[in-house]
């Protein structure tokens, strides 16, 4: 399960790997729309906290569950990062973490 612990900054992309090509290509032309439309849905609704419906069809989720694990570790290692930088940050400039917002210094 992925930390929902937001940073304060916002995500706005996501990566969007090569390999998926041959999967796409093994579906429609709607349901790969339809897959390509619900990795971004999933990858707002991990940054935003929110639960979003599985694909209705059955392709299409099966496809979705095998991309939603890379998406799942990508969006943790964004988060990772963005609590490394605000530590980096703190050590820097030699604040108390209780009373240092780093987006307000």
């Amino acid at each position: 399960m992925v930390d929902n612990s937001k940073p304060k900054t916002q995500k706005i992309g996501m990566v969007v790997y090569f390999d998926w090509i041959d999967t796409l290509d093994s579906l429609s032309d709607k349901q790969s729309s339809d897959l390509m439309k619900h990795i971004l849905k999933y990858g707002k609704s991990l940054y935003e906290g929110t639960e979003i419906a599985p694909p209705s069809d059955p392709f299409v989720k099966l496809a979705f569950q095998t991309m939603k694990g890379q998406l799942d570790r990508d969006y943790q290692k964004w988060l990772n990062k963005c609590e490394q930088n605000k530590r980096n940050i703190m050590k820097r400039y030699n604040k108390d973490e209780s009373n240092f917002d780093p987006l307000n210094p």
